[in-house]
């Protein structure tokens, strides 16, 4: 039975971007260089995507020039999530990988069409709607733009991760949950294959917060089977968003995540958040916060005696600071996305 280590990545970037307003860079990049000071080593700092879509993320070139004036620290993984993958928005990011600002960069691709077509803008050039008869095509569209990246990134020697989202979702319908596990099982090879000569992840993402053991599981046996008969040596993510109330429910939610890894030797990392907030700002009305640091703290004892090994060691006193920094920028006067979870979780959260 192998030993299973989880790496926590850091990711402000998801935690903020409900928010509808500008946010002040000198306090972005101070809570960036607390949450490196707490000892995580891989951040998603920030997003190229329009301004006027996520005004939260609008100066996030700035941002990482920033943070790497005030921290340079060379061994930081600092990744940058490319929403519209195009143009100016992929010149930005390799702009800062050439600046040294950036070394890594994610990309989030789906099997969902309409997902692809609201939230990342594929097929709005040349499909009227995300119609069915142009989902597959859209979803083309979506892996023909993973082997770009994974091409610039080579080029640049930064790292990829790909974001395969919304996996829960589709998952939630048990009765087509065979035929979808069978998709998302050859999509992931695929993936794999594009993405082999690079360094970086392939990540789970659970958009809509809809992750349960029923569906989880399978996903990941069938990750684990396709790594075992492919000979697949990419590490895998979750980006899961949850409620974090219950502590049983949680429990039983990791441990049916990582069951299926006993049988390999293959590290998983989870993405995870400060202050309960976070949630994807197209994706729903009613948004889920990130898996919580203070969670995975709390089940610590209950995951090594699964054989879980939790990385990296964080300076425990430094969490509580994460959470009430991040709490800070939610102004509570506006009426964000953020500003109803907040409420919903403020009372773990702030004394």
């Amino acid at each position: 039975m192998n030993k299973i280590l989880i790496e926590l990545i850091a990711d402000p970037r998801d935690g903020l971007q409900g928010l509808n307003y500008p946010l002040d860079n000198q306090k972005y990049v101070e809570h960036l260089i607390h949450i490196a000071n707490a000892g995580f080593k891989h951040i998603m700092i920030g997003s190229m995507i329009n301004p006027h879509l996520v005004p939260a993320m609008a100066d996030s070139e700035a941002r990482a020039l920033l943070f790497l004036e005030q921290n340079p620290d060379p061994e930081l993984k600092r990744q940058i999530l490319v929403f519209r993958p195009y143009g100016k928005y992929m010149d930005k990011a390799v702009n800062l990988i050439e600046k040294k600002a950036a070394n890594s960069i994610a990309y989030t691709h789906s099997l969902c069409g309409e997902f692809l077509y609201n939230n990342n803008g594929i097929g709005r050039k040349e499909f009227p709607t995300y119609s069915e008869e142009y989902c597959q095509k859209i979803i083309e569209q979506s892996r023909e733009i993973v082997k770009q990246f994974s091409e610039k990134s080579k080029g640049l020697g930064a790292s990829l991760d790909i974001h395969i989202s919304k996996v829960t979702h589709l998952l939630s319908d048990l009765e087509k949950q065979p035929k979808l596990l069978a998709d998302i099982k050859t999509e992931f090879i695929i993936l794999a294959e594009i993405t082999k000569d690079i360094d970086g992840r392939i990540v789970f993402s659970d958009t809509s917060g809809e992750a349960t053991p029923e569906n989880i599981k399978p996903l990941m046996q069938i990750a684990v089977d396709a790594i075992i008969e492919n000979n697949i040596r990419k590490p895998i993510g979750l980006h899961l968003h949850t409620t974090p109330k219950d502590n049983n429910v949680l429990s039983d939610l990791l441990l049916s995540c990582l069951e299926p890894l006993k049988q390999i030797d293959n590290n998983i990392s989870f993405d995870i958040g400060f202050g309960g907030i976070g949630g994807c700002p197209f994706d729903s009305k009613n948004p889920k916060a990130n898996l919580q640091v203070k969670n995975i703290l709390e089940l610590k004892q209950e995951l090594e005696e699964f054989g879980v090994d939790v990385s990296p060691h964080l300076d425990m006193k430094n969490l509580d600071m994460l959470d009430e920094e991040i709490l800070a920028f939610v102004n509570k006067q506006t009426d964000s996305k953020q500003k109803t979870i907040f409420e919903r979780f403020k009372s773990i959260f702030v004394s």
